[in-house]
């Protein structure tokens, strides 16, 4: 079997972002951080590869201009300057056609940020919708649908069975003996 050809120096071209990929030189060593960072630094340690970071003249992803060349980042990578790119490089139909892209690692998710309220909601928050005088009248035709309920169809109910019955027909409960009656 034949042993293909790894390179021990592999040059990447980057856009520092915070938390995605930072490159520090400390004693002449580059100190990788970030999501990529730390995923270029894992690479490196398993197939033993050294990084040297090269960087874009004004820090950007790359852009093409009329002859089809392209700068930053992006053109690093196609002029073979730099063998990999990286800093949340998206992948879009123009960059396709000049470089490679590695099977997508992250999926970007839509999300949204509020402030935080100073106050949960009370407890009694579910009579909010209604004024004080609807919730009245409301606990008043429960009392009196209880009492026509025991009088004509409960007849051998207590009172309190008859409001345990008709609040439970309120939550969609169904109603227990219930007879054919007038």
């Amino acid at each position: 079997m034949k042993n293909l050809y790894f390179p021990s120096i592999i040059k990447v071209a980057m856009v520092q972002l915070k938390n995605v990929f930072t490159a520090e030189k400390v004693n002449g060593k580059y100190i990788l951080d970030g999501v990529e960072g730390k995923m270029l630094k894992c690479l490196a340690e398993k197939l033993n590869f050294q990084v040297k970071i090269v960087l874009s003249s004004d820090g950007q992803y790359g852009s093409s201009n009329s002859k089809r060349t392209w700068d930053c980042v992006i053109g690093l990578v196609q002029s073979g300057k730099a063998d990999m790119g990286f800093g949340a490089l998206s992948i879009s139909e123009d960059r396709l056609e000049v470089v490679d892209f590695s099977i997508s690692y992250s999926v970007p998710q839509k999300s949204f940020d509020t402030k935080e309220s100073n106050q949960m909601p009370k407890i009694s928050a579910f009579t909010y919708p209604f004024t004080l005088n609807v919730w009245i009248l409301y606990a008043f035709m429960i009392l009196v649908a209880t009492v026509l309920f025991q009088r004509i169809m409960f007849r051998n109910a207590t009172l309190l069975g008859s409001f345990l019955s008709v609040l439970g027909s309120i939550s969609s409960q169904a109603m227990n003996n219930v007879r054919d009656t007038p």
